[in-house]
């Protein structure tokens, strides 16, 4: 199962809004799509999620269940 399956719905509507970073959403949207892992997500593209989505204490956080 992928990553994008498995985000939080809050996380996930604010990378289906329209905002200013529409190039970092796509880029995270990309890498959900892409791994089931998130130890498999380059660390750049978590980086970019704490920027768009907003720090938490673990990326895991972002999700469900990992």
């Amino acid at each position: 199962m992928k990553l994008k399956h498995k985000i939080k719905p809050e996380y996930l509507q604010i990378l289906n809004k329209e905002t200013e970073f529409t190039y970092l959403c796509d880029e995270i949207s990309n890498a959900l799509e892409t791994y089931d892992y998130l130890i498999e997500v380059p660390y750049g593209t978590i980086l970019t999620m704490e920027m768009v989505l907003g720090n938490v204490s673990s990326p895991y956080n972002y999700f469900n269940e990992v």
